[in-house]
């Protein structure tokens, strides 16, 4: 890993005062998180961290421990925090987010001014018994039916015997590594946290709420329109609702 083929920066400011650091949902890459490079304000920069066995890194192999993801991550973050930075990440990406500012702080830092969890249940909270979502053990209609039904992928992918095996073999691998995640009781982060989370997600106002539990400092959660992926307007705006970047109190 290095720090050219860990990161992708789709509009690169080096002038930027603050990044806003994004990290992916089981199966994705950084592509569908790079439109938020045109909701971001002037002074920001995206980095989006690219996870082993993906993209330009598609030569390494996946983490099959979830642990060993965020110790991938923790080292990409150290790489590229030459800022003040905000940690967001959607779904899978929420929980590594989460795992990777309490690996920081717990060494010192460098620590995000805030993180941004979407879409995904608190970690004290969570279940893999299938009643949530998917598992990697469902069959490939399965997973395609939940594809098409919460994600992004335009529907010529989908329908593309190849394509479509691509991204269930990438599906597969996150949900099988998302397993093998365990919440260490009394976890907390300091930094400010805001959860986001879609009217018709699953995890719910409710669920989402909870991440109250491992702030330690200010919350705030924000229900948007949508489900799991929000809106086709929501979605690629983003970062607009992120209340560490607008300046919109945390309370």
């Amino acid at each position: 890993m290095s720090g050219q083929t860990s990161v992708a920066r789709p509009e690169p400011r080096p002038e930027a005062t603050r990044l806003l650091i994004g990290l992916s949902y089981a199966g994705g890459g950084t592509a569908p998180l790079r439109p938020w490079a045109q909701a971001v304000p002037a002074d920001t920069e995206l980095v989006l961290v690219c996870y082993p066995g993906r993209e330009r890194r598609f030569t390494e192999a996946m983490p099959s421990v979830f642990a060993d993801l965020v110790t991938d991550v923790v080292a990409t973050v150290r790489s590229v925090a030459r800022a003040p930075f905000v940690l967001a990440g959607h779904s899978m990406g929420a929980l590594v987010a989460f795992e990777t500012a309490a690996r920081l702080e717990a060494a010192g830092g460098p620590m995000p001014s805030a993180l941004v969890v979407s879409g995904h249940s608190a970690p004290p909270h969570l279940g893999f018994a299938g009643d949530t979502g998917p598992v990697a053990r469902h069959a490939d209609d399965e997973l395609l039916a939940w594809i098409r039904e919460y994600g992004t992928l335009p529907e010529e992918i989908l329908e593309d015997p190849d394509l479509a095996g691509v991204v269930l073999t990438a599906f597969r691998a996150d949900l099988a590594l998302h397993g093998t995640y365990r919440y260490t009781p009394g976890t907390v982060v300091h930094a400010p946290v805001q959860a986001l989370i879609g009217a018709r997600d699953p995890v719910t106002l409710a669920g989402a709420s909870r991440w109250r539990e491992v702030a330690a400092g200010d919350f705030r959660v924000d229900e948007l329109p949508g489900a799991h992926f929000y809106t086709g307007e929501v979605w690629p705006n983003l970062p607009r609702h992120m209340a560490a970047l607008t300046g919109a109190n945390l309370f």
